[in-house]
C-alpha cells in the first residue's frame, strides 16, 4: 500500500560537510558534462539521483531495509502541482556512460554517510536528496531551483531476499527467458553474470552449457523485488564461472579528479583497491574509446540482454 511522507527538510551542514557533498555534486555534473557534451538539465539529474536510490542495495539509508524507493515528489515555489519522478520518467534519461553512474553511486555513499556523520543518525532517501538539491542550489543556482518540499512516497514490497548464487530469470519473449546469476552483492550494487541467449525454464538446471558473457555487469535488484526478474535456482556451484569481487573500471580522464588512475585507466574493486590498467587491457576492454559500460538500470539491462543474446546468434 503507497504512502506519503511528509515533506522533508535538509539536514543543516557545517562549511567543511557543505563543501563535500558540493563536491560529489561537481563531480556528477563533470562527468555528466564529459559524457553528453553539454550542461545536464535539472529534471536529467533529479531522475539520475532517483536511479541511483532505487537501485541501491546498500544499506545506506533508514528507511530502506523495509520500504523501496519508487516516487519523489518535488515542489517549486509558485508551482500549483509538485513534479513527480519515478521509474516511469528514468527511463527518460539519456545513453549515459558508465562514469556517470560511478559518480551518482558515490554521491549516494558518500553522500549519506556524510549525513549520518552530521545528524548523528542514518538519514532517509529523501534527506539527502533534499540537503543535495538545498546545497546545489547555492552553487548552481542556474542549473537547481530553490526547492520547498520533498517527499518520497514508498511501498513495502513482499520480501525477497537476494543471495549470491541466485539465479534470476528475465523475460525475454515467446516464454524464453535470458539468465543471470548473482555474483556479488557490494557498493557498487549487485553484480551479475550474464548467460547469453534466450531458453526454456529448464535450461536453469545447466547453466554450464550456456554461453556466458566475460565481463560482469552492475545492477540493482529492484525488479526482483518488483516480480519481475524470477529467482528460479540457487547453484553456487556456478559462481566457480566468474570472479568473486567484480572490478568496475575508470578511464583516464578521471585522473584531473582522482591521482591514482593509471594513464590507460585503472580497475577498482569493492573494498576501494585501485590497480591501473595495461594499454591492452583497456583497450580490449573498450576504456580507451569510451565504449566501456558495466553499470546499467534494470530496465536498461534488460535492453542489453537482448541485443548481447542477437549478436550472439
Amino acid at each position: 500500500m503507497a504512502k506519503m511522507t511528509r515533506g522533508t527538510d535538509p539536514i543543516i551542514l557545517n562549511q567543511t560537510d557543505t563543501h563535500q557533498l558540493c563536491r560529489l555534486l561537481d563531480e556528477v555534473i563533470d562527468e555528466f558534462r564529459d559524457a553528453l557534451k553539454r550542461e545536464p538539465q535539472f529534471p536529467e539529474l533529479v531522475m539520475l539521483f532517483f536511479a541511483v536510490c532505487g537501485a541501491t542495495t546498500a544499506s545506506v539509508f533508514a528507511d530502506m531495509e523495509t520500504v523501496t524507493l519508487f516516487a519523489v515528489e518535488l515542489r517549486l515555489p509558485d508551482a500549483r502541482k509538485p513534479q513527480v519522478f519515478d521509474q516511469t520518467t528514468v527511463t527518460q534519461l539519456p545513453d549515459l556512460s558508465d562514469g556517470v553512474y560511478v559518480a551518482a553511486t558515490a554521491w549516494l555513499v558518500e553522500g549519506a554517510a556524510l549525513l549520518a556523520r552530521a545528524s548523528g543518525a542514518q538519514p532517509t532517501a529523501d534527506q539527502l536528496v533534499a540537503t543535495t538539491l538545498a546545497v546545489g542550489h547555492r552553487y548552481y543556482p542556474s542549473l537547481i531551483p530553490p526547492i520547498t518540499a520533498v517527499r518520497a512516497r514508498t511501498h513495502r514490497p513482499g520480501r525477497v531476499p537476494v543471495r549470491i548464487g541466485d539465479v534470476v530469470a528475465v523475460p525475454a519473449d515467446s516464454g524464453t527467458f535470458f539468465f543471470l546469476i548473482v555474483v556479488a552483492i557490494n557498493r557498487f550494487g549487485t553484480a551479475f553474470g550474464v548467460f547469453l541467449g534466450r531458453h526454456p525454464l529448464t535450461a536453469a538446471k545447466a547453466l554450464e552449457r550456456l554461453p556466458r558473457r566475460s565481463q560482469i555487469v552492475y545492477s540493482g535488484s529492484r525488479l526482483i523485488k518488483a516480480g519481475r526478474w524470477k529467482i528460479v535456482a540457487h547453484q553456487p556451484r556456478i559462481l566457480e564461472f566468474f570472479p568473486s569481487d567484480p572490478e568496475i573500471y575508470h578511464a583516464p580522464a578521471l585522473r584531473k579528479i582522482d591521482a591514482r588512475i593509471g594513464p590507460f585507466g585503472s580497475a577498482e574493486t569493492s573494498d576501494g583497491a585501485i590497480r591501473p590498467l595495461s594499454c591492452a587491457e583497456a583497450q580490449a576492454l573498450g576504456v580507451s574509446d569510451g565504449s566501456y559500460e558495466q553499470a546499467y538500470l534494470s530496465e536498461d539491462l534488460e535492453v542489453r540482454l537482448a541485443q548481447w543474446s542477437a549478436d550472439l546468434g
